[in-house]
């Protein structure tokens, strides 16, 4: 059964806590295990690799459907446009076959706005703007040794990254 990295880590610190007791001996068994725990480091490496580029291809690949699936809605928008079109001119009610039915369906009522500038106020709503903090203004000034309330900047950070 393979060992889990966290178990590896684990046994790391506590070798590591009796090697400040008693340091003979315990050298060459911290070596063994921070020597696992790299293997498998490069192992998950390796993993997130893999499965990096895996989701990339899923990416793509949705990338692809999602205009694909674009470019037959707007193929049905056309050909739907052309049989409705058709329809008026014949003066068409209802057209059926063995297959499908083709007929006017009825909408609901719409407003259309045609000019929005002379609409009384009491048919107008305010959408309130939102705001966020610009973060690049934020770090501009705390580079520059400014006081901003509310914020901070966090330097020396490190990600882990496989490469």
């Amino acid at each position: 059964m393979a060992i889990k990295l966290v178990e590896l880590t684990d046994a790391a610190v506590k070798i590591k806590e009796l090697m400040d007791k008693d340091p003979e001996g315990w050298q060459e068994s911290l070596k063994d295990i921070e020597a696992k725990i790299e293997d498998k480091i490069i192992a998950y490496g390796i993993i997130c690799k893999n499965l990096e580029a895996e989701a990339n291809v899923f990416k793509e690949e949705s990338e692809k459907n999602a205009k694909k699936a674009s470019s037959l809605n707007n193929h049905v928008k056309f050909l739907m446009g052309k049989a409705e079109q058709a329809a008026i001119e014949i003066n068409a009610k209802e057209i059926k076959s063995g297959v499908i039915t083709a007929k006017w369906k009825k909408l609901p009522d719409m407003v259309e706005i045609t000019d929005a500038n002379i609409l009384p106020e009491s048919f107008k709503r305010i959408i309130p703007e939102t705001k966020e903090p610009d973060k690049k203004a934020i770090k501009e000034a705390l580079d520059k040794n400014e006081v901003v309330d509310g914020a901070k900047l966090i330097k020396d950070r490190r990600k882990w990254v496989f490469v």
